[in-house]
């Protein structure tokens, strides 16, 4: 799976993860997850 995002959400993403001190992987499949499951 391929997600595009733009550059603010980018930004918003990176400072996120850097106040929780997790990856952005790991914030991101997370999210995409919550996302895929919401749409069900």
């Amino acid at each position: 799976m391929e997600v595009t995002i733009d550059a603010y959400t980018y930004d918003q993403l990176k400072d996120y993860c850097q106040r929780m001190n997790e990856p952005m992987s790991v914030i991101a499949t997370k999210a995409i997850k919550k996302y895929i499951d919401a749409s069900d």
